[in-house]
């Protein structure tokens, strides 16, 4: 990311949603994400990727889950948490794809003041998926993740292609279908 793709102190605050992966904090565009919900029962297909936690069905649509602490900080620590401490955990639904990325805590939703954005050159992070610093006013960095950098090109079909074959599984239920 450039610095001019960024938003400077003559343009309007920028949306973010801040989440934290253990003791790094992160966020994400509003306009990248759709929504924001608790963690429901999942159902995981035999044949899913290890990094695909399962699938959820959303109003008939089904959705991916992916742990994203797990592909950002490698080795870094949900071990410890347990799985109960699972169940309080958030999903951020992306818009765009059949993706939720599961974080431990959605810390708030706020507009980031475009003077407290620092670009970080695109091949200086895993994937490019970091595209600006977040200044916190306690001297701290939010790293501004670009969802579409998150994943690779070919996890992102992958994910796609098993949440197709769950929605048509889903609509096999349906009533009236046969």
């Amino acid at each position: 990311m450039t610095a001019s793709a960024l938003p400077r102190s003559a343009a309007a605050p920028l949306p973010v949603v801040v989440f934290a992966l253990g003791a790094t904090r992160c966020a994400l565009r509003q306009a990248e994400v759709r929504e924001l919900l608790p963690l429901p029962r999942l159902w995981r297909p035999p044949g899913a990727p290890r990094c695909v936690e399962g699938l959820m069905n959303l109003g008939g649509e089904a959705i991916a889950v992916v742990p994203l602490a797990p592909l950002l900080l490698p080795g870094a620590g949900e071990a410890e948490e347990g799985p109960e401490a699972r169940l309080y955990h958030h999903l951020i639904l992306l818009r765009g794809g059949p993706v939720a990325l599961r974080v431990p805590r959605v810390l708030e939703a706020a507009p980031v003041a475009p003077e407290r954005l620092r670009p970080v050159a695109r091949g200086e992070t895993l994937n490019g998926c970091v595209e600006a610093e977040i200044e916190e006013e306690g001297g701290g960095l939010i790293h501004l993740l670009d969802a579409g950098r998150i994943l690779l090109a070919r996890e992102r079909e992958a994910l796609a292609d098993l949440a197709r074959a769950a929605a048509a599984r889903l609509r096999e239920w349906e009533p009236g279908a046969a």
